[in-house]
């Protein structure tokens, strides 16, 4: 149970904050001067609100009743309708209406090609951006006049064709070096690379040549030239030819006494980059695929620089060969 004394000190605080209240309202009503504030003033009755401005009200009632002609601006030959806000971008410090096709905001890109799909033109790495989730950046899908923000592969212009994520890495050689030993029966063709070094020699025309027992013979010596010319150190160099048949790409090849000739054969490193990386090495005339991918390819040429491929189409038939693009 509480005691007294607390008690009695609460009802004290109260009656003191009561009284001072009371003195602050009083004080503040004496020193305020109301009664000369709130006047009263005699009015003539139909005055109320004062002298109206007629000759003010006449003329807003002859502007509400004017009929104004708005010119919309033209945009690329189209008028900007009145409810329509134009998209203006500051580029350095440079002034950019998207809704004008020069000067583009996002080269390449048009701005056209920018409204038509809503993409995130403010944003500086657009191009790169990929909004449907596809594989291709917008603005791979602008150069192969798809659509960046649909991924249903049953639309049409929907998804680029899965080809042009295939890319060129390198191109990687295979020696095969062959040399003309001697320059009278029986001809010694030795083979000094791929290691170990190996020879054959050839003592009648046409005959094999062959560097591995129990293989098909690659070569077939064809015909033998005995040859000389004039050397200013010499007096004179033997020159001698002995042709054979590479069965392996059906050519002729020409071998000169002495000089060694590289038989190389190239293949080319190629990368498909599309959400994941596969990598495929190939010669030419090599049909690949790609997991995920149903048509077949096949290497048609490639050199230092570059690779040439076709593709398979549903009736068997090879396309028209194409280029394919250095890796990015």
């Amino acid at each position: 149970m509480a005691k007294p004394d607390q008690n009695y000190d609460k009802v004290i605080l109260g009656v003191a904050a009561a009284a001072c209240i009371g003195v602050c309202g009083y004080l503040f009503y004496t020193k305020g001067d109301f009664d000369s504030q709130f006047t009263t003033r005699p009015v003539t009755k139909g005055q109320e609100f004062g002298e109206i401005p007629l000759r003010r009200v006449e003329d807003a009632r002859k502007r509400l009743l004017e009929v104004f002609h708005w010119e919309p601006p033209i945009k690329s030959n189209k008028p900007v309708p009145l409810n329509k806000s134009v998209l203006i971008v500051l580029k350095e410090g440079e002034l950019i209406d998207m809704f004008l096709e020069n000067p583009p905001l996002r080269e390449p890109m048009t701005n056209e090609y920018l409204r038509k799909y809503e993409l995130d033109a403010l944003a500086p790495n657009v191009s790169e951006l990929d909004p449907d989730g596809d594989g291709f950046s917008n603005l791979e899908e602008f150069v192969l006049k798809t659509n960046p923000k649909d991924s249903d592969p049953t639309h049409k212009d929907a998804v680029p064709p899965a080809k042009n994520k295939i890319y060129f890495v390198s191109r990687e050689q295979d020696d095969y070096k062959l040399i003309l030993g001697s320059s009278s029966m029986p001809l010694q063709v030795r083979r000094t690379f791929p290691i170990p070094a190996k020879a054959d020699y050839v003592e009648a025309l046409p005959q094999d040549v062959e560097f591995e027992l129990g293989s098909v013979a690659r070569f077939q010596a064809l015909n033998f030239t005995p040859k000389k010319v004039p050397d200013p150190r010499l007096g004179e160099k033997d020159v001698s030819e002995l042709t054979l048949l590479d069965r392996s790409t059906n050519s002729e090849v020409v071998l000169v006494f002495r000089e060694e000739k590289n038989l190389a054969s190239y293949k080319a490193k190629i990368q498909f980059r599309l959400k994941t990386v596969q990598e495929r090495v190939v010669k030419k005339g090599d049909i690949f695929r790609f997991e995920g991918v149903p048509s077949s390819f096949r290497l048609e040429d490639v050199t230092e620089t570059g690779a040439t491929i076709s593709e398979q189409d549903a009736s068997g038939a090879w396309g028209q060969p194409w280029a394919i693009s250095p890796r990015p």
